[in-house]
């Protein structure tokens, strides 16, 4: 048998493998569901569901950890501040479930409290949550660090907090900080958008997908790093910013508002509008824009 005969065996072999498993696997849905009727007890299913009304709150004293970690799948996530020396997270909303409700926990180990909301092991089939996290915090927290993580869940964050750092993680949700100040900050998501006005000392981290990235910045930024297949980039910065930059990309257009020293070609850029400058703006991407404006 010649190399493209058994190319074409082995094309099938795989192919009756997946089909097996495709069909093992939907046997077991309907065993779990309730055999070849599971359709019959929709109605059924529908009715054992529960509606649960949440509130429920976790706290901890910001001198008691240096870092603090709230996380959620869907619950929209906005932290406010208060005059008041603790984190609080309450959790508000509904829930509807087959399976049970959400709880709020809280875990503290060494100096890291992370509190999290807390799902049923088997929501059912029937599942929807509308769900709120409020955190709030005081506005002075420069000796401790925030990590703010959800799935779907919005992230929203008043202007005027004061931080060591804040990561945040997530798959869709969008980030809107009105105006913060730490040394780092730090995003990760898949297609999120990021809205910053900060003043960020030492460096910015942003990794995304198709998520795009707005940054109002201060001229003392130190490093802006940004990794994105589709995402565009804004860079806003005050009109006598002086930085440096670096600009990879496969199909991206490069744009500034600023006079520019610079080499390369449309794929890979760089340059600078002073050489001395400190902050160093560096983005990748392969189709995603980088336009830097004042």
């Amino acid at each position: 048998m010649n190399n493209k005969g058994k190319g074409l065996v082995a094309v099938v072999i795989v192919l009756a493998v997946i089909c097996v498993l495709f069909l093992a696997g939907g046997w077991m849905l309907m065993t779990v569901w309730g055999g070849f009727d599971w359709w019959r007890n929709i109605p059924e299913r529908l009715g054992e569901a529960e509606e649960y009304n949440i509130s429920e709150t976790q706290e901890a004293y910001v001198t008691d950890a240096k870092r603090f970690e709230v996380s959620s799948v869907s619950s929209d996530i906005t932290v406010v501040f208060a005059d008041t020396d603790k984190v609080t997270v309450k959790l508000e909303g509904s829930y509807r479930s087959s399976q049970g409700t959400v709880e709020l926990k809280k875990k503290v180990s060494g100096d890291a409290v992370h509190i999290y909301v807390e799902y049923p092991k088997f929501s059912g089939m029937f599942t929807w949550n509308r769900t709120t996290l409020t955190v709030t915090v005081p506005r002075d927290m420069d000796e401790n660090a925030m990590v703010l993580n959800s799935v779907s869940g919005n992230v929203a964050i008043f202007s005027g907090w004061e931080l060591e750092s804040l990561y945040v993680n997530t798959t869709s949700g969008n980030v809107n900080a009105e105006y913060i100040t730490c040394d780092a900050f730090r995003y990760i998501t898949v297609s999120g958008n990021l809205v910053l006005f900060g003043d960020i000392a030492d460096r910015i981290d942003v990794e995304t997908v198709s998520g795009k990235a707005d940054m109002t910045l201060k001229s003392n930024t130190g490093a802006v790093r940004v990794n994105t297949v589709s995402g565009n980039v804004v860079a806003r910065l005050e009109k006598d910013a002086a930085f440096k930059f670096s600009f990879s990309t496969v199909s991206g257009d490069f744009k500034s508002a600023f006079a520019l020293f610079t080499q390369g070609g449309n794929n890979s850029r760089s340059g600078y509008t002073s050489d001395w400058a400190d902050m160093d703006i560096d983005v990748n991407t392969v189709s995603g824009d980088l336009d830097i404006k004042y």
